[in-house]
């Protein structure tokens, strides 16, 4: 008997858009990248069978906010890290790039030197010296769901955006402070991996010279590989100073 082979070429990119069985979520764009080549004339177990390692769909959800959720590390007092972008009158303090999840795992240093989008002065810390008016901690949850072709969840990952806004400067401005992404939820089936990374990838000012507000743009990064596929997608998140998220 011949023997069929079906050959996964490498930078081979499938793009799916199905949307199973969630209400008022989004299909998040994704590209899936086939790594070997399989033989399908033999009896193939499910540690190699395609159709359980293949992404179908990933989706995006807003989650309801559970009051309870300890709102600590939002705290103003997590430190300011270094100048990553100045915009304007505008600077970035904190990490550019930082790991949320890796292997499926949430990263323990997510938690530090969140982004803050303050006034530029010289001496940075003298900015927030001279601020007040900081609202209380806001979180936003969201849940991200990968399904494979057999409409199996595979991945599911929630995480909290986390700030402070409203902040002003000598009575003026609003700014933003302790951005950062947390995991609070991860399950990862088995023969799957997944990583997540989070990266400031630019601040603005939405107001105007004299007042201004504050906005950062953050990317998340997911990356879920299998022993025959890798998918990889992106979402941004706009953080403004007036205490709004928006998923663009």
């Amino acid at each position: 008997m011949n023997r069929m082979l079906i050959t996964l070429t490498l930078g081979m990119v499938a793009s799916w858009s199905l949307n199973i069985g969630l209400l008022a979520s989004d299909v998040i764009p994704f590209e899936q990248f086939d790594t070997i080549t399989v033989n399908v004339d033999k009896d193939i177990d499910n540690s190699l069978d395609p159709d359980y390692f293949t992404i179908a769909s990933v989706e995006i959800r807003n989650v309801e906010n559970d009051d309870s959720v300890d709102k600590s590390d939002v705290s103003l007092l997590q430190g300011f890290g270094d100048i990553v972008l100045v915009v304007d009158k505008l600077m970035a303090l904190g990490k550019k790039i930082w790991t949320v999840v890796e292997a499926g795992k949430p990263v323990v240093n997510a938690r530090f030197k969140p982004i803050s989008v303050l006034p530029y002065l010289a001496e940075s810390n003298m900015s927030f010296l001279k601020m007040s008016n900081w609202s209380i901690p806001k979180t936003q949850t969201y849940e991200v769901i990968y399904k494979n072709l057999y409409g199996v969840t595979m991945v599911n990952f929630t995480f909290m955006i986390t700030f402070q806004h409203d902040g002003t400067f000598k009575g003026v401005g609003k700014y933003l402070t302790g951005v950062n992404i947390i995991p609070s939820n991860i399950s990862v089936a088995w023969g799957y991996k997944f990583d997540c990374k989070s990266e400031l990838m630019a601040i603005s000012n939405m107001g105007t010279m004299e007042n201004p507000v504050a906005a950062a743009t953050i990317q998340l990064d997911y990356t879920t590989s299998t022993p025959i596929k890798e998918s990889r997608s992106s979402i941004l998140f706009h953080v403004i100073g007036d205490g709004r998220i928006i998923k663009l």
